[in-house]
């Protein structure tokens, strides 16, 4: 990398100005000194195409996350990006279950995001302002996303710090989506059982009803076919969830 010519001011201003993406990364990749002025500029240029694409599948910061790319969501937030500013649109419907429009960051982060990441994007959204408990058109926080994702045998630990986290965030435990599921009800449905004791230590209802008028331990029976849903009915009975009445039928 060779070093920087001395160039007039105004002559860098205009680099920075009208010079397209490939341009201000191909000067920053062959000149160290050309990438200590332009860098700045090429992560504000970052910032405002973040800021104007709304398409979930195309967000450049979206793609970040996916990627566990810490330090550079880190630098676009360092210059400028708002935590809490998105508002993206999952206009393709095709992986993202849960989600359909007004959907932030921190959505992404619940769905997206390695849980076993050393460095956590979701945490370094919180910290730079992210609001918690936002909802998606669905009426959907990032607890709710989290725990539709289910869980996995050999990482729940780390589900269940990311779950701490957001509490200590101030994140709502029992947030209602539209159709009034709160995230006790997706834990039981999903058999999502080491979420269980965490959320009832943070103040859950474990008897909560939904819109349906179903508690979570009436979810988990619907859904136990072939004993799949055994843990979480041991740990909602075991945390006191109230047993449904016998039905009629």
């Amino acid at each position: 990398m060779a070093d920087c010519p001395s160039l007039p001011p105004e002559v860098i201003l205009k680099i920075t100005k009208f010079a397209t993406m490939a341009t201000l990364a191909s000067l920053c990749a062959a000149n160290r000194g050309f990438y200590a002025l332009l860098l700045p500029t090429l992560y504000r240029r970052g910032v405002d195409i973040v800021s104007k694409e709304d398409s979930l599948h195309l967000n450049l910061a979206v793609e970040l996350i996916e990627g566990n790319k810490y330090s550079s969501m880190a630098k676009l937030l360092q210059h400028g990006l708002p935590a809490s500013a998105q508002r993206l649109q999952d206009s393709e419907h095709s992986d993202l279950g849960l989600l359909g429009e007004d959907i932030s960051l921190l959505h992404a982060s619940a769905y997206y995001e390695k849980r076993t990441a050393k460095n956590s994007i979701t945490k370094l959204l919180l910290d730079n302002g992210a609001e918690v408990d936002h909802k998606d058109s669905f009426g959907c926080t990032f607890l709710h996303v989290t725990l539709y994702r289910g869980w996995d045998s050999e990482n729940f630990q780390d589900q269940e710090a990311q779950i701490i986290t957001l509490v200590e965030h101030g994140a709502n435990v029992n947030a209602s989506d539209k159709d009034g599921w709160q995230p006790m009800n997706l834990a039981a449905a999903f058999n999502n059982w080491p979420a269980v004791g965490v959320l009832v230590r943070h103040g859950t209802n474990i008897n909560a009803t939904d819109n349906e008028g179903r508690t979570p331990i009436m979810r988990a029976i619907e859904n136990n076919i072939d004993d799949s849903h055994v843990e979480v009915m041991a740990e909602l009975y075991k945390y006191g969830a109230q047993a449904p009445p016998p039905s009629d039928g």
